[in-house]
């Protein structure tokens, strides 16, 4: 009986959702409203009496269009403010007026509709917007979690090319009977110079048709302004509009056409990252150019990042420095003049796959650089969450903890992606932390404990954050004399309270320079020490005069530490010019400049723009964005790009931004994760270069089908393992000689394993990559890309270990396999453990290419791999001298003075770390069976005795009869298990 119930339960909630999906789609769906109304609408506009005088304008809107200097700002519709039920039609400018009044009314009319435009509610989107319903979304789980790949795919092309031609077959049937559309309904209100009239009472999506069309009206009259909204429209989404970046293209043409800097520029990231037109870097280059010299930061940006690393133009320190010194220089600007001690810094850029532990997991890449250990490894189990801190720091604050207190307070007054910013409890916990100041005569003690200091610790700094408050007016009335009071409280245990003293008394109504000056030295060698007091100290000391550059660069390096973006600007200019020190050195102020354009990026907070969209549901939006940010030289934004491509969280093919006939191949989609990956290597991702390893291991996205086979051939001169690589359907040779017994030929991937090995050999040597490591181990176990050798197989093996204690389990399979087969090979096949002993040869690929070329194309890494073959040899022998360490060494000697004294056959192992090796593989066996025996016989032990208890239990029971039943239960001793 209850199943049924539940069948007619789910169908009713099933109903129940569709109706609701249908009713929201009919309410935003582009249908234009009766004629009968429309007629009705028209006669009471003729009947309404003409508009009042505009009335003052409001503060300029926070859109892109800025009127002229003679064009005054829109005003709000007046019909609305009276009261009205409509608003009344906007008068366009007939040809009576003079050329002035008519642009300004046009600059009303175009500033009026962006309002309505911004009073429209913002899109919701789903989670998995590339959907189409709930039953659409659970297949397409089941299908990409259950599926193989290859069939996946063609299932999801299928899909796409139906969905392509239903929608064309629909659109053909709507154009036939005539139906009218929301653009058509828009467009058809128009006549010669008349504009649509935007009704209260029409839908969202109509306001929104209209409001497009007066813009395409005003764009063909010469307001280029009208264009860029519109760009922005077709392109960002912006106004919950339908994205097409050609549309977006074509919009912002005229505009960059006609010298607009910010059109320019978007026109320029289009083509250099094929968004509504074909990828052309040389005309991107050209247009960010002239984007550039208009002034445009983003732009500037750009360009200082393609000249850092040769994209587009070849690599120019100088002119990177010149574009990224003048972004840096206006991120200073704003953030000086910004409220009393600076804008609030941007939050971080959140890395989306470390929502699931990293590009391969919790832990998978190990900590990296030994030397950077305790930094890598925070947090790589996963145990607490952001929401577990919060939750847990929050119920500490509320036990009363000053600390806990306090970062609870900072983090509403900062705010973060989890916790919208709150001045109000920030205030209320910041003052509960300041309550609890001790007393000076307890801080003044001889023996002051570690939790009175941390008290008056938080409690400090707690103060000095009520009087930035205070001082800045947030959440509360300004007063500069409440802030001195806090600061002046928290002086004695605070930095910032001396530093925000020092600039009080130093730029403040009632300046004393002599004051201010002794502040900030305080400040700045206080322990913690404040680093705006150094940067401020370093600024006092630049300006003394070159006989003071030595301490100002002593300052800025100080401040720069603690991530200073004045100090590193300073110093920056001082590394350009090379003040202060011997010769200049342009790449590391380069370096300088971008992280102080990147942090303080409050000119396109394009990242953050991604992240909120990302957070909406807005999946293309985010990738859009982040796509926009790579071409900037985010690494955060290029590594997150490349990861929703091969997660598969976005898909080009289904792409409203892009041409589906270019990318309808899985194929495209890994290229651009390629060339995404490739530059965030480039900037020190060590995860990304692993992955460019992957790619070319597979051969995804790099257009190659080549098949990899291992040619075993064993002879009866002792020959070893040898790979040939056979391109294409070429058949792999062998080199058997006299005396073959057998060929095995296997087929282990399709792609280019030798230029993986550049990539892993690099990640693994240069950055520390475990997991390099262990790809690195393993291709020299079983020779793909590099020249078998079982030993260098161990010696990486063994090295991720170290570096990785948590890969102790592939680890030890992985060594456990191996030594099966060195005593396989010893024992059956009588041949060497090692090919690289027998030939004194190997394959192994330079691992110093440059890969920024080497990702570039195929072509050019083929090109160097050709030029260095004759080179392989000498670069094997430095490359193993360099990596050996003092037990392989001893094993080389070894093994070479046996394989002289046996003359070079089968047997020549013997006597070396052959024997060693298999004798301990031998041993590892016996030992494992040994415990085994022990477990076995152990359980026969704990098995007899216990059905000896349970015998003596029952024997007991029954010699007691009914009459013990009283007794209780008689207690039987339990063996552990």
């Amino acid at each position: 009986m209850l199943r049924p119930l539940r069948l007619v339960v789910c169908i009713l909630l099933l109903g129940v959702f569709l109706a609701l999906a249908a009713a929201r789609a009919d309410a935003h769906s582009p249908v234009k409203a009766p004629a009968k109304q429309q007629q009705q609408q028209q006669q009471q506009q003729k009947q309404q009496p003409p508009p009042p005088p505009p009335s003052p304008p409001p503060p300029q809107l926070n859109t892109p269009p800025s009127p002229p200097s003679n064009a005054p700002a829109a005003t709000a519709p007046t019909a609305a403010a009276a009261g009205s039920s409509k608003a009344q039609p906007v008068k366009s400018p007939t040809t009576e007026t003079a050329s002035g009044s008519a642009e300004t009314d046009l600059y009303k009319l175009l500033n009026s509709t962006v309002a309505v435009l911004e009073s429209l509610p913002r899109k919701r989107h789903r989670l998995v917007p590339q959907t189409d319903d709930l039953l659409f979304a659970v297949s397409e789980r089941l299908a990409q979690k259950f599926l193989p790949a290859s069939l996946y795919h063609r299932l999801d092309e299928f899909r796409s090319n139906q969905r392509a031609a239903a929608a064309a077959a629909g659109s053909a049937e709507h154009s036939a009977s005539g139906a009218p559309h929301v653009d058509d309904a828009a467009a058809a209100a128009i006549k010669g110079d008349a504009m649509p009239v935007i009704d209260v009472g029409d839908r969202n999506s109509v306001k929104r048709a209209k409001a497009v069309a007066i813009l395409t009206r005003l764009g063909e009259k010469g307001i280029m302004e009208a264009h860029e909204v519109l760009g922005d429209m077709f392109l960002i989404g912006r106004y919950a509009h339908p994205r097409n970046a050609s549309v977006a293209f074509e919009h912002y043409l005229r505009p960059a056409q006609a010298g607009r800097p910010s059109s320019q520029r978007m026109i320029g990231l289009m083509h250099a990252t094929g968004l509504g037109v074909e990828r052309d870097y040389a005309k991107a280059l050209l247009y960010l150019s002239f984007a550039a010299v208009g002034d445009d930061t983003v732009a500037e940006q750009v360009l200082g990042y393609w000249h850092i690393k040769g994209i587009a133009t070849h690599a120019n320190c100088e002119d990177a420095a010149y574009h990224y010194q003048n972004v840096a220089r206006k991120a200073v600007d704003r953030y000086k003049a910004g409220p009393p001690g600076g804008l609030h810094m941007p939050l971080p850029k959140q890395r989306l796959p470390e929502q699931e532990g990293g590009i391969y997991g919790f832990g998978a890449s190990g900590p990296g650089d030994p030397n950077l250990r305790q930094g890598h490894g925070i947090n790589q189990g996963g145990a607490l969450s952001t929401e577990d801190m919060l939750q847990y720091y929050r119920l500490q604050a509320d036990a009363g903890d000053a600390m806990s207190q306090l970062l609870v307070g900072q983090l509403f007054y900062l705010g973060s992606y989890n916790v919208k910013r709150n001045y109000y409890r920030a205030l209320e916990y910041f003052r509960r932390a300041a309550s609890q100041y001790p007393d000076r005569a307890a801080l003044e003690g001889e023996e002051v404990s570690q939790g009175v200091k941390q008290t008056a610790t938080a409690a400090a700094q707690a103060m000095y954050y009520l009087g930035l408050m205070h001082w800045r007016g947030e959440g509360v009335e300004a007063s500069e004399e409440t802030a001195a009071r806090w600061f002046e409280r928290g002086r004695a245990e605070s930095a910032a309270c001396l530093y925000s003293l020092a600039i009080m008394a130093l730029d403040g109504p009632k300046k004393n320079p002599g004051l201010g000056l002794q502040l900030l030295k305080q400040a700045a060698t206080r322990d913690p020490p404040s680093p705006e007091a150094q940067a401020r100290l370093g600024e006092y000391h630049l300006a003394l005069g070159a006989q003071e550059i030595p301490n100002a660069m002593k300052w800025f390096n100080a401040a720069w530490r603690r991530g200073n973006i004045v100090a590193s600007y300073h110093l920056g200019n001082m590394y350009l010019s090379g003040a202060g020190m011997g010769s200049p050195n342009c790449h590391f102020a380069v370096t300088l400049f971008k992280s102080v354009a990147e942090k303080g990026d409050w000119h396109a907070p394009v990242v953050h723009a991604a992240q909120d969209l990302m957070r909406a549901g807005d999946v293309e939006g985010a990738f859009l964005h982040y796509l926009l940010a790579a071409e900037q030289g985010y690494e955060v934004a290029q590594t997150n790009a490349a990861w929703m491509l091969d997660r598969g969280i976005y898909k080009l093919r289904k792409s409203n931004l892009l041409d589906r006939s270019q990318h309808s191949s899985g194929d495209d989609q890994h290229e651009t994760a390629l060339y995404l990956w490739n530059r965030a290597a480039n900037q020190g991702n060590v995860d990304a270069r692993v992955k460019m390893g992957d790619y070319h291991f597979y051969g995804l996205g790099t257009g190659s089908g080549t098949t990899t086979t291992t040619t075993t051939t064993t002879t009866a001169g002792g020959a070893g393992a040898e790979e040939k690589k056979a391109e294409g359907s070429e058949k792999p040779a062998t080199t058997a000689g006299d005396g073959a017994k057998a060929v095995e030929a296997k087929q282990l991937a399709v792609g280019d394993p030798a230029r993986a090995a550049v990539y892993y050999l690099v990640a693994a040597e240069s950055e520390y990559s475990s997991i390099a490591m262990w790809n690195v181990g393993w291709m020299y176990e079983v020779g793909v890309g590099l020249e078998q050798d079982y030993h260098l197989a161990k010696r990486f093996y063994d090295r991720c270990l170290e570096l990785n204690p948590e890969a102790y389990l592939p680890v030890h399979l992985a060594l456990a396999k191996l030594r099966i087969k060195m005593l396989w090979k010893y024992l059956i096949t009588g041949g060497p453990l090692s090919a690289v002993a027998r030939s004194g040869k190997t394959t192994l690929p330079n691992s110093q290419l440059d890969n920024n070329n080497a990702a570039g194309g195929d072509d050019e890494a083929a090109r160097r791999r050709r030029q260095q073959q004759q080179q392989q040899q000498e670069e094997r022998a430095r490359w193993a001298a360099a990596a050996a360490d003092a037990e392989d060494d001893e094993f080389w000697r070894g093994y070479n003075r046996d394989r002289e004294d046996g003359g070079g056959g089968g047997g020549g192992v013997a006597g070396g770390a052959g024997d060693g090796a298999g004798l301990e593989t031998v041993a590892i066996f016996a030992l494992c069976g040994a415990a085994a025996l022990l477990v076995l016989y152990r359980q026969g032990l704990v098995a007899e005795e216990r059905a000896r208890a349970a015998a003596a239990a029952a024997a007991a029971a029954g010699a007691a009869g009914p009459a013990g039943a009283g007794n209780g239960p008689v207690e039987v001793e339990q063996l552990p298990g």
